[in-house]
């Protein structure tokens, strides 16, 4: 079965540029087939976002699980010079994805293929997930298990999860691998969960 968590080298690419608008700045994607909500916006995202940006974010970020990138793009755009942004995703076309919506908006930042955070050498301030609930919880335990290891200190995992998909039961498993652990936003079933130690 197909998921956007791996590549589909079945699917006929048909990329398209979405626009998205976040605190005055406008965002430009490309997204296509096989990745999460390929041709728009979806909810979740915007929810996270807007409550992201609400927060004094700054220093090296992962959007970990990038996709098309949105979500490191539009750190970056808001927090400009503050901010160090790198991208992850165990998906190969969306890593090249990322890559043209990084140019398209005339931005750097590092961009990795890989499974998880194993092989990732560095540490951040702030890692930031989309849980891919259609992974299965093990996945989403196990990234974030691995976000613990490669925080800094004062560091923090920020993740959106809708209600009726387990938010309550991944709070009580991060509950159970960080000190702090809050919710910080809850808008239309999505929830926004804070973990720090």
């Amino acid at each position: 079965m197909s998921h956007y968590f791996i590549e589909d080298t079945t699917l006929a690419k048909d990329p398209k540029t979405i626009d998205f608008i976040v605190k005055n700045h406008k965002i430009m994607v490309v997204s296509d087939k096989g990745t999460f909500s390929k041709y728009r916006v979806d909810l979740g995202t915007r929810i996270f976002i807007n409550t992201l940006i609400a927060l004094p974010i700054n220093g090296d970020i992962l959007d970990l699980g990038c996709g098309n990138g949105i979500i490191g793009i539009s750190i970056k755009k808001v927090f400009e010079d503050n901010v160090n942004v790198s991208f992850l995703d165990i998906n190969p076309y969306c890593v090249e994805l990322t890559k043209k919506s990084l140019k398209l908006n005339n931005l750097d930042g590092e961009v990795y293929q890989g499974d998880g955070l194993k092989d990732v050498e560095k540490k951040f301030n702030f890692i930031l997930l989309n849980s891919p609930i259609s992974a299965g919880k093990d996945v989403c335990y196990r990234l974030y298990d691995e976000a613990n290891k490669k925080l800094n200190d004062d560091g923090k995992l920020l993740i959106v999860i809708r209600k009726d998909k387990g938010a309550l039961s991944h709070k009580k498993y991060l509950e159970t691998i960080f000190k702090n652990v809050e919710l910080l936003e809850k808008e239309k079933g999505y929830f926004v969960i804070e973990s720090w130690n």
